[in-house]
């Protein structure tokens, strides 16, 4: 972005902005998976989009990659109740998605938002 007068102003990266509060009595790969889950939240990590990888967000952080490791594990055993998704994403297979969240987690209510004409796709999705 530029400034009024134009010169270039730095926009700091949200993930940047979050880190960890040593104060915080929780441990620091609870604060890491909550400050993930926020990014998600907040559109900040879209659906579709690849996550940072593990030294990515340890550096974004400054903690250490098995603190990240925890944090996603974490956040891979939170219980869900509902899955809304597309068919049709950047970087996922939506059919892949909805298979592996009737493997792991059958009860799980699954919802397809598409804009897809491929009557075929759409019918793969629920069958």
């Amino acid at each position: 972005m530029t400034s009024p007068r134009g010169a270039l102003r730095i926009v700091p990266d949200p993930i940047d902005q979050l880190q960890p509060v040593v104060s915080d009595p929780r441990s620091l790969s609870v604060q890491i998976a909550e400050r993930i889950r926020q990014l998600i939240s907040d559109g900040a990590l879209g659906p579709g989009e690849r996550l940072p990888t593990e030294a990515g967000f340890a550096s974004r952080f400054r903690v250490g990659r098995t603190t990240v490791r925890e944090a996603l594990k974490l956040l891979s055993e939170t219980a869900f109740d509902v899955l809304v998704t597309d068919l049709r994403m950047p970087e996922v297979d939506g059919i892949e998605l909805l298979t592996e969240a009737i493997r792991s987690h059958p009860q799980v209510v699954r919802i397809v938002l598409s804009g897809t004409a491929d009557h075929g796709l759409t019918l793969r999705s629920v069958a």
